[in-house]
């Protein structure tokens, strides 16, 4: 598939030194003002987002420079159709540079082509030829994301101290996940008390002299949940 040109004419006071998104991290170095770089690919997930980030070299003064990526989202060869400019900055003298993004899950599935442009002093468009910077055209592969329906382990060794008329402190040990537990639903009874972020949890609202039986269930990100932690019996004071 043939794409626009767009290039930097020249390279002299600063190109583009690295570029980092997924597994490609290509430091590129002054080659010319346009470099094709299609030969590298990674996989982007569509519904993610994704992180790009961009170092520039200045070879002695440190100007202030644009960025674009453009990504032919729908594979027709193109830069401009909606959508498809994923990320751009205004003229800055930052460095590193980083934009995170989200794949379209209407996007085309399997590679295509990633645009990487940096302008001096300017916001560079897809297919622009400018007096000064670089432009590095990447391959990346857009997939489906796989569901996860892998529920955290269950938590264990749930106890409870510090038990006053009132109130007591729930501790567990933490539940694993394949992709990482979100939090702890805790319960008394049947009865949802609500969601913590780590493995303690500090219950009030008690009555004297009363007997309640606690659990936990750890979830994550997708709403899986686990099974029940063991659970504890407590009686509060008189």
């Amino acid at each position: 598939m043939t794409y626009c040109t767009s290039q930097g004419n020249s390279i002299v006071d600063e190109y583009i030194g690295r570029v980092q998104i997924g597994t490609i991290d290509n430091s590129s170095g002054g080659v010319t003002g346009y470099v094709d770089y299609t030969s590298l690919s990674t996989d982007l997930t569509k519904g993610s987002s994704a992180t790009i980030t961009i170092t520039p070299t200045w070879t002695g003064t440190t100007y202030s420079e644009g960025y674009a990526v453009f990504i032919d989202y729908n594979q027709n060869g193109l830069f401009t159709d909606t959508g498809e400019t994923v990320w751009s900055l205004a003229p800055t003298t930052a460095t590193p540079v980083s934009g995170t993004f989200t794949i379209p899950t209407t996007a085309a599935n399997g590679p295509t082509r990633m645009r990487v442009s940096m302008k001096y002093n300017g916001t560079p468009t897809a297919c622009e030829t400018f007096s000064y910077g670089q432009v590095e055209d990447y391959t990346v592969n857009l997939v489906v994301g796989t569901t996860d329906t892998t529920a955290p382990s269950a938590p264990t060794n749930l106890i409870a101290s510090g038990t006053t008329q009132t109130t007591t402190n729930l501790s567990w040990n933490a539940s694993t996940d394949n992709v990482g537990v979100t939090g702890y639903d805790v319960y008394s009874g049947t009865t949802l008390l609500g969601t913590v972020a780590t493995t303690t949890a500090g219950i009030t609202g008690l009555t004297a002299s009363t007997t309640y039986t606690f659990s936990v269930r750890a979830k994550d990100a997708a709403g899986n949940i686990s099974s029940s932690s063991n659970t504890v019996n407590v009686t509060t004071l008189a």
